[in-house]
């Protein structure tokens, strides 16, 4: 199961830790706590932890500026399976209230497909991680399901900068950030210890916060050393 906070909490959190907000928390503020597994994503109330509304027909769902959602789910016709359904997730959009749905990439292949959906901080283009048999990497689409391109090949999920020139990844185990109009990469951390999951970016743009084997770590959008607050994510005794 996978947790993305969009709350106030967590800004809070991070201005009393002293260290780098993400931009998904800070785009929209109110006590949202989106919960998804593999086949839904709901919004919670992280006060009370009651159940607020599904807000996407499948995993790692993610709003836009404009109000839609983007969410990988298959739309293919269910392959029966020990857990359920058998088969790979497509690029979805809809509307604020679920409806409207719109396939962007639709996968064939019974594996693979796209997964962890970020959009630009405009609404007009989105990043996923594509997977099929013998390609893996980073693409990129406009709204409109136009576009489709890989930007990155062999890397993990993406995260647009706040100003949308950029897109930060994690491949090879360090963080790293695309030109979206040069297409040059800058490698920001070179000691490989980062974690596939997407880096994120503070506010202003200036640093990236991003998991490590043992906590989590913030590095300048320029590159150089990496800090962080001692608090590791998990540490065996």
């Amino acid at each position: 199961m996978k947790l993305r906070l969009l709350s106030t909490v967590i800004i809070a959190a991070a201005v009393v830790l002293g260290v780098a907000v993400p931009a998904q928390a800070a785009a929209r503020p109110g006590g949202v706590l989106l919960v998804t597994d593999a086949w839904s994503t709901h919004a919670l109330d992280v006060r009370t932890g009651a159940r607020l509304s599904e807000v996407g027909n499948g995993s790692d769902a993610t709003i836009s500026a404009r109000g839609r959602w983007a969410y990988a789910h298959d739309v293919d016709e269910c392959i029966p399976d020990i857990e359920g359904c058998w088969g790979a997730p497509d690029l979805v959009t809809s509307g604020p209230a679920g409806g409207a749905e719109r396939v962007l990439v639709h996968n064939p292949e019974r594996s693979g497909g796209a997964t962890d959906p970020a959009w630009s901080p405009d609404g007009r283009r989105l990043v996923y991680s594509w997977h099929t048999p013998g390609e893996r990497g980073l693409n990129m689409i406009n709204a409109d399901g136009t576009g489709n391109e890989q930007i990155v090949s062999f890397s993990g999920p993406g995260r647009f900068s706040p100003d949308g020139r950029g897109v930060a990844f994690v491949k090879d185990g360090n963080v790293q950030v695309i030109d979206l109009r040069t297409r040059a990469v800058r490698v920001l951390t070179t000691d490989g210890d980062a974690l596939y999951d997407a880096p994120d970016w503070s506010p202003d743009g200036r640093r990236l916060v991003y998991a490590a084997a043992d906590s989590f770590r913030i590095v300048p959008a320029t590159g150089g050393p990496s800090t962080g607050p001692t608090c590791p994510a998990s540490r065996t005794r």
